[in-house]
């Protein structure tokens, strides 16, 4: 906090602000993960990956994220409200949801470091579509990952034709 603050408008301050604003939805998301059943979360992170494409493609969540990204806490203090890296920018919500999507491994004690490496691969792969648009939804490649990630548990799970069980 203390870099965040000494250095606002600085790369090594709004790194540190990026920081905190992560950390901040790591904690809220595996708080949440322990209050709300699972699978309305992770139909919650489907549901708002649906709607976050529908507002941004559609030109319609632009001017509300402004008004929000310019909203200064106090004169001279770090904007938590956003992830602000200079040339790229990307709103707290979208950084909620992939700490949503941790929480929700946690509580299920399933590996996180493969979920978020798949998440980092989703996540090029999506960002390609900055050759064609200026602004992307950032809950759609978690949104990806998790279906990846619940097909691939499903899959592993299903009986095996063949097999025999033992009666």
């Amino acid at each position: 906090l203390i870099l965040a603050w000494a250095d606002v408008n600085g790369l090594a301050g709004d790194a540190a602000a990026a920081v905190l604003t992560a950390l901040s939805c790591v904690t809220l998301g595996r708080i949440l993960a322990g209050i709300v059943p699972t699978l309305w979360l992770k139909a919650g992170i489907v549901a708002m990956a649906i709607v976050d494409s529908i507002l941004v493609f559609g030109n319609q969540l632009q001017a509300p994220n402004a008004v929000l990204n310019a909203a200064v806490p106090t004169p001279g203090a770090p904007q938590l409200q956003y992830l602000d890296l200079h040339y790229a920018s990307i709103g707290y919500g979208d950084v909620f949801v992939a700490g949503v999507l941790g929480g929700v491994l946690a509580l299920e004690r399933r590996p996180q470091w493969p979920a978020a490496a798949l998440v980092l691969a989703c996540s090029v792969m999506w960002d390609l579509l900055f050759f064609h648009y200026d602004t992307l939804p950032a809950t759609v490649p978690v949104a990806a990952a998790l279906v990846i990630l619940e097909t691939r548990r499903l899959w592993a799970s299903r009986p095996r034709r063949g097999a025999y069980t033992a009666s």
